[in-house]
């Protein structure tokens, strides 16, 4: 149904999570909207980029080297659209992006390529700031 998130999978290429927009059961194919996703240059500015399941970029189809810069579009706001087939529609599951941490530790959590959905996802502070006294903790966002 429209509006729900998808992986767009392409068998031994690569996978790319988007929105359904609509589908087309006489021709078996689903239009979507690719999630815009981030990463830094090569100077470490924060810029949009996409990933084209159909390419392997420098050989890679995942975050974040196969996120291509050059393929985003140029707007902030501009989707990037395909209309695809059927079969190449997996669900998404679940997704983690959290430290590897179990415990309240000393240290600074930072994750530099927690940035792939923005900068609000931004993994960098101080867990006894936030947490104590804690030993566990999950950060969850549903965006759309």
């Amino acid at each position: 149904p429209p509006g729900i998130h998808i992986y767009h999978e392409v068998e031994g290429a690569g996978k790319a999570a988007a929105y359904v927009m609509s589908s087309d059961e006489a021709t078996g194919t689903v239009d979507i909207e690719y999630m815009p996703l981030y990463k830094r240059d090569a100077t470490g500015e924060i810029r949009r980029c996409h990933i084209d399941p159909r390419v392997k970029l420098d050989g890679v189809p995942a975050y974040p080297h196969g996120c291509d810069i050059d393929a985003a579009p140029a707007s902030p706001g501009e989707m990037i659209s395909a209309s695809v087939p059927r079969a190449e529609i997996g669900t998404l599951l679940s997704g983690v992006w959290c430290p590897l941490k179990k415990v309240l530790v000393d240290e600074r959590l930072h994750d530099p390529d927690s940035i792939a959905f923005g900068t609000e996802f931004l993994i960098d502070h101080w867990q006894r700031d936030f947490y104590p006294p804690y030993t566990e903790y999950i950060d969850v966002a549903i965006a759309r």
